[in-house]
């Protein structure tokens, strides 16, 4: 039988008007769009071909301020990445 993670905090819906922010992944600034968050990090969605990898570090830059964190997993959804991160 698999191990399934258990996730220790709730996740949110961001509000449309609060939803878009940027990724600076590396030394490059990518427009994303946040699709929930939680006590320790976010969900966002990046166009296909961004190079986000676990373990990278990424800064996000939302209307809240300005997050830095580290990417948990990214994976395809049609023609997007989605990508989560946890806070540092």
């Amino acid at each position: 039988m698999p191990i399934v993670e258990r996730r220790k905090t709730r996740r949110y819906e961001i509000s449309d008007s609060n939803a878009e922010c940027m990724a600076i992944v590396g030394n490059r600034e990518h427009r994303a769009v946040l699709s929930d968050t939680s006590a320790c990090g976010f969900g966002f969605m990046l166009l296909s071909g961004v190079h986000a990898e676990p373990d990278q570090r990424v800064r996000l830059v939302t209307t809240d301020g300005i997050h830095d964190c580290r990417i948990t997993f990214s994976r395809q959804e049609d023609s997007l990445q989605h990508v989560g991160v946890e806070r540092l």
